[in-house]
């Protein structure tokens, strides 16, 4: 379970801030539900994630007298990884430290929360791993699923991982990051993997593991980013192009244009490279595949960038990944033009016999407004009815 608030992807807190710099006074509400028609949140498991969550927004750490939510050294790793200057974070961090995070609750199904955008944004990795380590050891003891708890069972899967391993260390020259914290199948068999896997896995998005194994912490932006600000933007127009280009470019302005990875299907990537000139898809540091066929968006990245190209950008590949898929998208990329990067995920973290749960946590208003996403692929696609129509009508 979760000891630290620095147990979360890295992309949260870069989210935050930029939340913070620019948007400060928006509010948002978030929903955690699942993709799966079948999935069913009982009161129960809702309670034991909220029971989870009150001692989070509590604070993890005390110090005899009181609880609090960071430690300084905690605080000081984030301040050096987010690559921003102190008068740009100081406040946002002493305010991470000071203010508590809004507490969810249960409604009709799903775990609900409201709050300023830059800090309710929090709770989508927390509770998502909080509930996905529930429901894997609520399944132990069911046919073909391994329990964690039982040494000989654990012999197995460190097994069954070493497998995975052996088959992309020989294909060498993969470059492979941990993007399994979301729906892991907990926190103590993230950092076994981790620590089994040195020397292949190249990072990990977790920020906590990343501090204390001494790995690099990757992680950029997620779909919330551009769904929110288009939602502000929404109110008498169609905003999608709008609202794209204008976080890329705040975006940019943060972080710089070289640590930038666009994520391109927040309302389809083929009008994402529309959008975007040359002169931006060749300064970017590198792009995210998020959903869609691999090979399409490939193929749209690479004709949308002309010119001489000052470095390699990255492409993340990071929609689901299995073995056969990393095998398959590390064939086709170009690697005199592109750096293949693979975002390895559930499949890495939570391969224990049973289908974990396909869960999101996503931002579903903003100042009122309904947000919404398009996506590459249908099943993915969120927002109110009449939103999503009216931009496909387009």
């Amino acid at each position: 379970m979760i000891t630290s608030r620095l147990d979360t992807d890295f992309y949260k807190f870069r989210m935050s801030l930029f939340a913070f710099h620019y948007y400060p006074h928006v509010e948002v509400d978030m929903e955690f539900t699942s993709r799966d028609k079948d999935f069913v949140l009982t009161e129960k498991l809702a309670e034991s994630i909220l029971a989870r969550c009150a001692e989070i927004r509590r604070g993890l750490h005390y110090d005899g007298d009181s609880w609090f939510h960071f430690l300084d050294e905690e605080l000081n790793y984030v301040e050096k990884m987010i690559g921003v200057s102190a008068s740009v974070s100081e406040t946002w961090l002493d305010l991470l430290q000071s203010v508590d995070l809004p507490m969810p609750y249960f409604d009709r199904g799903k775990i609900k929360v409201s709050g300023p955008w830059w800090l309710t944004m929090f709770w989508e990795t927390y509770i998502m791993s909080t509930h996905s380590e529930l429901v894997s050891k609520m399944a132990w003891g069911q046919p073909g699923v391994y329990n964690l708890g039982t040494p000989t069972q654990e012999d197995v899967l460190h097994e069954k991982l070493q497998v995975k391993l052996n088959i992309l260390s020989a294909v060498g020259n993969l470059h492979i990051v941990d993007f399994g914290t979301r729906r892991r199948y907990s926190s103590d068999w993230q950092r076994k993997v981790l620590c089994s896997s040195l020397g292949l896995i190249e990072g990990t998005s977790n920020t906590l593991l990343a501090m204390e194994l001494k790995l690099p912490v990757v992680g950029s932006m997620a779909h919330e980013v551009f769904m929110v600000p288009e939602a502000l933007l929404s109110e008498n127009q169609v905003t999608r192009d709008a609202a794209s280009m204008l976080v890329m470019q705040q975006w940019e302005q943060l972080y710089g244009p070289v640590t930038t990875i666009a994520l391109t299907d927040t309302f389809r990537t083929e009008q994402f490279v529309k959008t975007a000139t040359s002169e931006q898809m060749r300064r970017w540091g590198g792009f995210r595949h998020d959903s869609g066929d691999a090979y399409y968006w490939y193929l749209q990245i690479a004709d949308s960038i002309h010119g001489k190209q000052p470095f390699k950008p990255k492409l993340v590949f990071s929609d689901a990944l299995k073995i056969e898929d990393i095998l398959r998208i590390n064939h086709f990329v170009d690697k005199d033009r592109f750096d293949a990067v693979f975002g390895w995920g559930t499949n890495l973290t939570n391969d224990f016999g049973q289908k974990p749960p396909s869960t999101i946590m996503k931002v579903v208003s903003a100042n009122g407004r309904s947000t919404v996403k398009l996506s590459d692929v249908m099943s993915k696609a969120l927002g109110a009815p009449e939103r999503l129509l009216a931009y496909r009508k387009i």
